[in-house]
């Protein structure tokens, strides 16, 4: 065997034993990776919701020094607020029917429930994670490993002095 041969031979080797190898890898890690990336999606939920309270604060922050600059506005709030009716004489206070109120509410309310997306984990990492599919990958590397070794391993040493006896005769 010349030595491009045994490099070549090396070569295809090293290339089916690492794909067997990755292959078994992540048959075995397949649930770790489907929990990473559902690990990651609700990260960044949790960082979003995170900043919405922080723009909630400071939004709160600016109404206390608001009502903290002008004492009045915490008795034209008590009404709204409180849903007291206002306690002023000589004064006709508007009454919005009940449904008018509803669609007033709905229509300001910005809060989304926050929905973890079906798109967060890759599909690849869904299907490896299916039983059927992760034992399908752990002997497909298995094979590959075991072709590696038979048919790309170290040569048997009774032929390899056969050959060279053949190629010494005259």
């Amino acid at each position: 065997m010349t030595k491009t041969q045994a490099f070549i031979r090396y070569m295809f080797f090293c290339i089916f034993f690492a794909l067997g190898a990755a292959a078994m890898l992540i048959a075995f890690k397949a649930d770790e990776i489907k929990d990473y990336y559902q690990s990651k999606d609700l990260l960044t939920q949790t960082e979003q919701s995170n900043k919405k309270i922080e723009n909630m604060l400071t939004e709160y922050d600016r109404q206390f020094s608001y009502i903290d600059s002008d004492p009045n506005i915490l008795a034209r709030l008590k009404p709204a607020v409180l849903g007291q009716q206002p306690q002023r004489d000589q004064t006709a206070f508007p009454v919005a029917p009940e449904k008018m109120i509803a669609k007033a509410k709905t229509a300001l309310s910005s809060d989304q429930p926050i929905v973890a997306s079906d798109n967060s984990v890759p599909q690849w990492a869904t299907r490896i994670a299916r039983p059927a599919i992760s034992k399908a990958l752990f002997f497909a590397g298995a094979g590959l490993i075991l072709i590696s070794f038979i048919c790309f391993g170290t040569p048997d040493p009774k032929k390899l002095q056969h050959k060279r006896d053949r190629s010494t005769e005259p």
